[in-house]
């Protein structure tokens, strides 16, 4: 195995296999903090660029909405804006993502090239994406406000998207992959847990800071401006999550589907 692949730079080079940490067996929290560290700091400008685009976006979703809405359809519109439409978003940012991180062979693909991709998809896609949804929202049901800081523990599906958005698999396929790939470690899903729990407490104390600088400034003005940052922290945070995801799948996914980018090929025998 050679080690003169082990130093990308970052923005320019994928994260080859050997620079990640221990396999499944021996997959530990701290390894999934390096490898999601490493990931990151490859593909920042996608990630953060894509992530807090989708979020800002989200977080000027209520601006649209220039009525009070009926007492008896409040709370399904509440959940439409502030849980549906943001996971949505979300997992659409890690089906764009997560190609270029888990087939590194071409490091920097087109965006145009990867919306190519998801439109070949575009059912099982948009299936996807309303899963992720309906899970959160019942999350949020069960724990209330607490679910809205864990948010992003939602966005894909893990797992499932990227073998859906990567390796071009079909809704089921990708759902039978994924259980498949999890058994003997749903530990893994603890680890994006703490996580999402982790960037959700920061965000809400951030989100909060900014609020409160921006009290007594004119309205709709300072409104506008806690939603943009908002979007910023938020989706600056998740891209972490996201490359939390992807590191997890790689160190996850045993030998390679037949077509599928030969990204453990630096682990094999020279010929």
């Amino acid at each position: 195995m050679s080690a003169a692949s082990s130093d990308p730079g970052p923005d320019e080079a994928a994260v080859p296999p050997e620079a990640l940490q221990d396999g499944p067996a021996r997959y530990g929290f701290g390894s999934f903090l390096t490898d999601s560290w490493a990931l990151l700091r490859a593909h920042v400008r996608a990630l953060v660029g894509i992530f807090v685009g989708v979020h800002v976006v989200a977080a000027l979703v209520p601006f649209l909405f220039f009525f009070r809405p009926d007492a008896g359809v409040a709370l399904p519109v509440v959940f439409l804006i502030r849980v549906v439409i943001p996971v949505a978003l979300g997992s659409l940012a890690v089906a764009l993502v997560s190609p270029s991180m888990i087939a590194p062979a071409d490091p920097t693909p087109s965006l145009r090239a990867e919306e190519r991709r998801i439109r070949a998809a575009r059912a099982d896609l948009v299936a996807m994406c309303l899963l992720a949804s309906m899970a959160a929202v019942v999350a949020v049901i069960f724990l209330g406000a607490y679910g809205f800081l864990i948010l992003p523990l939602f966005y894909g599906p893990p797992i499932a998207m990227q073998i859906l958005s990567a390796e071009g698999a079909s809704f089921g396929e990708a759902m039978t992959g994924a259980r498949v790939m999890l058994k003997n470690n749903w530990r893994t899903m603890l680890y994006l847990f703490n996580v999402s729990l982790g960037t959700g407490l920061v965000a809400f104390v951030l989100i909060g800071g900014l609020f409160s600088l921006l009290t007594g400034g004119p309205e709709p003005i300072t409104s506008v401006i806690v939603a943009i940052g908002q979007g910023a922290i938020v989706g600056s945070l998740a891209a972490f999550l996201a490359a939390g995801q992807n590191a997890i799948f790689l160190r996850l996914r045993g030998p390679i589907p037949a077509g599928s980018a030969p990204v453990d090929a630096a682990d094999e025998p020279a010929s």
